[in-house]
């Protein structure tokens, strides 16, 4: 998966992230061949090494900056942050790709949803994998003490091409208005999937082996709709429900649900499923909280 586009950053800061197309900045992109690094203007940088640290390695305290870490590898020592910055001011418009980050407290962290992760591997850090919203693409966050990917205070996340696979909590978080699509939630310590805001959509995603729901949606304090979609993805051997829909108002349409603990489909009602296949599930296979959800050509047997 990650081979699949190696090494896109020459033209993304400019085209994407607004920086500054100077002739100088074009043929020089700034080295970093050393941790700590702090990057305190906007530019290109790029890692010249692997790297080793033993607080946080790379923080971004400047807008419009790109993080390249040309195929290298930085190495925590279970503290700080392996690249981003959470402090008081969130800047925006931070690409970071191309690389692996691990062993740290958590590998990438900021606090904007102005941010483009792409092509990485985040895995074998104390806390969480990913702790940012933005856009999330061609990564695997997988080991990690937490959760994998955790936006749950980011909307508009956009999650694409994500194996979030083996963590201690929860594999994939995200908030409102958000988008998990083509991804995967394997074998985490909890649900695989989670959102408490409304207004999402799931899509072509696979989750499995988690040991709690394969994907949970309910709004905080299971107050309110949901509005959210999950459609024509695959939820099976899950120590939970397949999929738990904890508020009404959402659409479960084209998904298939086997062989979970609990319901293959769990359905607050209102809300309506169409298409769904869910079957061999110990806790019943398509489940509603009452008669008013709409429901049709669900296969359920």
């Amino acid at each position: 998966m990650l081979g699949t586009a190696k090494y896109w950053l020459g033209i993304v800061p400019i085209l994407a992230l607004g920086v500054a197309a100077t002739p100088a900045e074009a043929a020089s992109p700034t080295p970093i061949s050393a941790c700590p690094y702090t990057i305190t203007a906007a530019g290109k940088y790029v890692v010249t090494n692997d790297l080793t640290a033993t607080a946080s390695c790379i923080s971004t305290l400047a807008n419009n900056v790109a993080v390249d870490l040309r195929g290298h590898t930085i190495t925590g020592a279970g503290v700080g942050i392996g690249v981003g910055y959470t402090g008081d001011i969130g800047y925006s418009n931070i690409l970071i790709a191309n690389g692996t980050i691990r062993k740290f407290y958590n590998g990438i962290a900021t606090r904007t949803n102005l941010v483009t992760i792409a092509n990485m591997v985040i895995s074998n850090n104390a806390g969480d994998g990913i702790a940012s919203g933005g856009t999330v693409i061609n990564t695997i966050a997988s080991n990690n003490g937490l959760v994998g990917i955790n936006a749950s205070t980011a909307p508009s996340t956009y999650i694409s091409g994500v194996q979030a696979n083996g963590n201690g909590s929860y594999g994939i978080v995200f908030g409102l208005n958000s988008a998990v699509v083509n991804s995967e939630a394997v074998g985490n310590g909890n649900a695989g999937i989670l959102s408490q805001e409304p207004g999402n959509l799931v899509s072509g995603t696979t989750a499995r082996g988690n040991a709690g729901d394969g994907i949970l949606l309910e709004t905080a304090g299971g107050v309110g709709a949901n509005y959210t979609t999950v459609i024509d993805s695959t939820f099976f051997g899950n120590d939970g429900n397949g999929i738990s829909v904890g508020n009404n108002g959402s659409s479960v349409v084209g998904n298939t649900a086997r062989n979970n603990t609990r319901a293959g489909i769990l359905l607050a009602c209102p809300s309506e499923a169409f298409g769904n296949t869910a079957q061999n599930n110990v806790g019943g296979n398509l489940v509603t909280t009452d008669n008013t959800c709409v429901l049709l050509d669900d296969k359920s047997r």
